[in-house]
């Protein structure tokens, strides 16, 4: 199943440091975003939507974003002050790899059998969707992701990752 971790932000710059550090930034409430991706480039960010969705779509989309610097990670820090500003994920894959694999989850089967957008990027829908998984959906929604984030002022950093995994942050590092 799966097991939190937690840890204060400034533990994240070691996760950063080793270039597996990542974000699934919410642009819905936030115009801020597409501008920061789009100067960042495509090599640093890119938009969960594909084809006519990312363009018609542009200014409401989630964009994964690689925390490949200090700064940016700064910046994610401060953004995830906004209660619906997005979530952390640490993994050892490229981007476009880790894009294709969260792009799984943008729609779901709702109960009458109808497609629905599935917003698992806002923190609070992350936070009560994955204690609901089975072990099969766990696998399934973590597949190459070591770890999924949310970011509080009260209780830093919550990391969810499978049960068995190995911590995100090594304690001896932590600050």
């Amino acid at each position: 199943m799966i097991e939190t971790e937690r840890f204060p932000p400034d533990a994240l710059r070691a996760i950063q440091a080793r270039g597996e550090l990542f974000a699934v930034l919410d642009a819905c409430d936030a115009p801020a975003v597409p501008l920061l991706c789009e100067g960042l480039g495509s090599e640093a960010s890119v938009s969960l939507y594909r084809g006519e969705a990312e363009e018609q779509y542009a200014d409401l989309a989630p964009y994964l974003v690689h925390i490949g610097s200090e700064q940016l990670l700064d910046w994610v820090v401060a953004f995830s002050a906004l209660e619906a500003w997005g979530i952390l994920i640490v993994a050892a894959v490229p981007m476009e790899a880790l894009r294709t694999h969260l792009r799984k989850f943008l729609k779901v089967l709702g109960p009458d059998g109808q497609r629905l957008y599935f917003r698992f990027y806002d923190p609070r829908v992350m936070e009560m969707f994955l204690p609901t998984c089975d072990g099969e959906q766990i696998e399934q929604f973590f597949g190459p992701v070591r770890a999924y984030g949310t970011m509080h002022a009260e209780q830093g950093v919550v990391a969810w990752r499978r049960t068995g995994m190995l911590p995100v942050v090594d304690r001896e590092q932590t600050p």
